[in-house]
Order: C-alpha cells, then sequence, then structure tokens
C-alpha cells in the first residue's frame, strides 16, 4: 500500500469513539473507557519514557513564505513551496494534502466544525489509529507554542499492511472547531525526514 494514502485509515474521526461512556479509577485518577460488554480500556495508555514538556516554543521559518489558508476554519499553513506541494483534499474528509517534493514524506489537514475537548481529539485520533494498526503506540507527546497559539504534539508509530509509519502531528480545537495536522513517512525514513515535516508543521498559524 503506498505510504500516501495510510494517514486515511488511520485517523477517520468516528461518532462511535464519542458514545463510550468514562469513568475514573480511584487512586490513580486514570480515565478509562467503558464498553457495553463490561470491558474497558485506559482513554490514552501511556508508555513509559513518553515526554511531557510544560511549553516548547516554536515559530515558522523565513523559508515558508507561502500561506495556505483554509475556506472552511480561521487557519492556515505556511509552507515553502519549493519544498513542498499541496492540493485541496478530494473526498470531503482531508482538507488539505502535502508532500515534500520529490520524496517520500506527506501531510494532510482534517478540519471539523465541531469542537472536541484536546484530550478527547487525541484520544478519538489514538483509537482510530488502534483500529487499522493494533501496535500503534504514542512514542511522544508535548504541548507546544506554535506561532503564539498553544498546540498539541503526538508522535505515533505502528505497522500496517507490513508498513511501518510514524506520523507526527499537531492538534488543535477551540470553539471555532478542531484541527488535525500530520505529517507521515515510513520509520526508515523518519531521521531523513523529520526536519522537514516539523518545519511544515510550525507553519501552522489560527485567527488570521
Amino acid at each position: 500500500m503506498n505510504m500516501k494514502y495510510i494517514i486515511l485509515l488511520l485517523l477517520v474521526i468516528s461518532i462511535d469513539c464519542n458514545s463510550q461512556n468514562r469513568a475514573v479509577i480511584k487512586g490513580t485518577g486514570k480515565e478509562v473507557n467503558l464498553f457495553d460488554d463490561g470491558t474497558w480500556k485506559y482513554v490514552i495508555e501511556e508508555p513509559e519514557g513518553v515526554l511531557k514538556t510544560d511549553t516548547l516554543v516554536y515559530n515558522r521559518s523565513k523559508e515558508s513564505n507561502n500561506l495556505v489558508k483554509s475556506s472552511k476554519l480561521n487557519y492556515g499553513i505556511w509552507m515553502n513551496n519549493k519544498k513542498w506541494s499541496y492540493k485541496k483534499g478530494e473526498d470531503g474528509l482531508q482538507e488539505f494534502n502535502f508532500t515534500l517534493v520529490g520524496q517520500d514524506a506527506y501531510g494532510i489537514i482534517i478540519s471539523e466544525r465541531v469542537e472536541i475537548p484536546i484530550d478527547n481529539l487525541l484520544d478519538i485520533a489514538l483509537q482510530n489509529a488502534e483500529k487499522a494498526a493494533p501496535d500503534i503506540k504514542v512514542i511522544k507527546k508535548e504541548c507546544r507554542r506554535i506561532n503564539g497559539k498553544i498546540v498539541h504534539f503526538m508522535q505515533m508509530e505502528g505497522t500496517l499492511q507490513g508498513i511501518k509509519f510514524v506520523y507526527l502531528g499537531y492538534y488543535y480545537s477551540d470553539s471555532n472547531g478542531s484541527i488535525q495536522f500530520l505529517t507521515y513517512t515510513s520509520q526508515n525514513l523518519l531521521k531523513q525526514y523529520r526536519n522537514e515535516m516539523e518545519t511544515l508543521l510550525n507553519g501552522f498559524v489560527v485567527n488570521l
């Protein structure tokens, strides 16, 4: 399966994920989802070593001189159009698709007009990823200030159709709606492409 389309199987926000009941385990404070069959699961199972940093500050690169502006929500992406190409989504799920020109790294934006609490948004993204890649793992989570706005970063890795993939994502939600902005590639190429992927992510701006 082409890496370019793997992410579409992982990041669909489904209504079913929001229909679960939740509870908090006494003594630990950890939140769990309760299922109709009597089973339960942690909302987000965080492996040891997951990094949480209060606020890391990033701003867009000076080389990111082209603004791709949403017509759906009040946000945009500053990008270097000599390195990245983009097109609008055609299936109604993705608003934008990005490709690192001539390379094997990609980006996607899923935007919704519904405001979703950020913890729920992260949980939904993880649960939907688990449906397609049961071995999905959260490698890192951070809170970042990107061009003046607080967003949440999450790095996840898993296997789908025999391909070991990784994606780096920014998650944001306010009264105008919710946004998942993700870049992805195969795990063996992350070291080569990480800088370009994060530079694209750091072009994210809201309230233009």
